[in-house]
């Protein structure tokens, strides 16, 4: 009768205990982290269509200027600084240093043609899907 009991409340209390401690930390752990670089992905994607839309106007805007960098630099709108620096912070401390290389890359303040910069998107992107596919 008492190895009932026993067996009763392994099954009943312990087990449930026991299995819900390591569902929090290993499984919830590792789901969170991987959420987290998700929506760090669409971040940086905000970033890169936002700047990619500011770089495309001063483009038209600027034709064979001299003065490109000065043009790029001025017209860059306050919500893509924003949007490019929170998704800079969350590469840096979600992501390895090669991928941040590449996201770096793209916002250097030289002055590049679109198609550059689309080539340079397409590198990012597809590393960090690579990433976080893998």
């Amino acid at each position: 009768m008492f190895e009932l009991f026993a067996v009763g409340i392994i099954s009943g209390i312990i087990s449930p205990l026991v299995f819900s401690l390591l569902q929090h930390k290993y499984i919830w752990r590792t789901r969170k982290a991987v959420e987290m670089k998700w929506r760090a992905y669409d971040d940086v994607i905000k970033a890169l269509s936002l700047y990619g839309a500011d770089l495309s106007i001063i483009n038209i805007q600027s034709g064979d200027s001299p003065d490109r960098n000065q043009i790029m630099t001025e017209n860059i709108r306050t919500e893509t600084y924003e949007a490019i620096h929170q998704a800079r912070g969350q590469v840096r401390a979600l992501f390895p240093p090669e991928i941040c290389e590449q996201f770096e890359k793209v916002f250097q303040p030289e002055y590049r043609s679109l198609q550059e910069f689309y080539n340079l998107q397409s590198e990012v992107l597809s590393s960090l899907v690579e990433y976080l596919a893998g």
